[in-house]
């Protein structure tokens, strides 16, 4: 059995890129839009996002769902 090594491609790390859209979105953008911009999945972005607000570098806000 064979192991490949994957090593780091250079580029913006996923929080990088997450501020990066956040500034085209000064009033808000969901979570699931955040991650169909990303392309990838919702958890990901989610991690991302805490990490961000720990750092106090966004701030979140619950919104109501409003259902017609």
């Amino acid at each position: 059995m064979s192991f490949v090594i994957i090593t780091a491609q250079p580029g913006l790390m996923t929080k990088e890129i997450i501020l990066n859209i956040l500034k085209d979105y000064p009033q808000a953008i969901t979570v699931k839009e955040l991650s169909k911009k990303l392309n990838q999945p919702i958890f990901m972005g989610q991690t991302c996002l805490k990490l961000l607000v720990s750092c106090k570098k966004v701030t979140t806000k619950n919104i109501e769902m409003i259902n017609y």
